[in-house]
């Protein structure tokens, strides 16, 4: 039998209060560390999201790129270092471009949604649109001529404004006679070749 301890009511209440307090102090403790366990793991999740993410995006990127390589390919006669006609640099000419389909050979054969629901291949020249032609250099528009330096490497650009501006204050171009402005727009065609220049006025 346990021995009988002399407490009064009031040293039981305190003693009751120390304890308590103690175990809440515990208690206290024992909850922020989870807390600040279960933050540190929100964030840690967080970030192996985001970078997963990251990840997914940028080989959805590459994936992109991959499948429309020839999206991100320079032109043909570009890249081969040929004369490629200023339309296809007027905003005309790159709207027909992104509408095209991406291949030059009229023999390539494409797949094509049918109108029963079914894909089939046709060639390629059959579904180009017959009524988008190039416009030859000698037919563009000032305008047309003003807008081919779309997207151009600075050092063209220079050499493009050079004999842009060479044409632009020659005294043909500001004569009444269209004959003239239309025969600058011809010396422009055949010259094919944007370098400095000195018309003579």
């Amino acid at each position: 039998m346990a021995p009988k301890l002399n407490i009064d009511d009031q040293q039981a209440a305190a003693i009751l209060a120390n304890i308590w307090h103690i175990q809440n102090d515990a208690d206290k403790r024992l909850w922020t560390a989870k807390a600040e366990a279960k933050h540190r793991e929100a964030a840690e999740e967080e970030a192996q999201h985001q970078q997963a993410l990251k990840a997914e995006q940028e080989a959805a990127i590459q994936e992109e790129r991959k499948k429309n390589k020839a999206k991100y390919a320079p032109i043909k006669d570009m890249k081969s270092g040929e004369y490629c006609k200023l339309f296809y640099f007027t905003n005309s000419g790159l709207e027909e471009a992104s509408c095209s389909t991406l291949t030059a050979d009229d023999d390539a054969l494409i797949m094509m949604h049918a109108s029963d629901g079914l894909h089939k291949w046709v060639p390629a020249g059959t579904i180009r649109d017959p009524k988008a032609q190039v416009i030859k250099d000698e037919n563009i528009t000032w305008e047309q001529f003003n807008e081919s330096t779309n997207d151009w490497p600075d050092d063209r650009i220079n050499m493009h404004i050079s004999f842009w501006s060479a044409l632009q204050n020659h005294r043909w171009c500001h004569n009444f006679d269209a004959h003239k402005q239309r025969a600058l727009l011809l010396y422009q065609a055949q010259q094919r070749a944007f370098h400095p220049c000195n018309l003579s006025t």
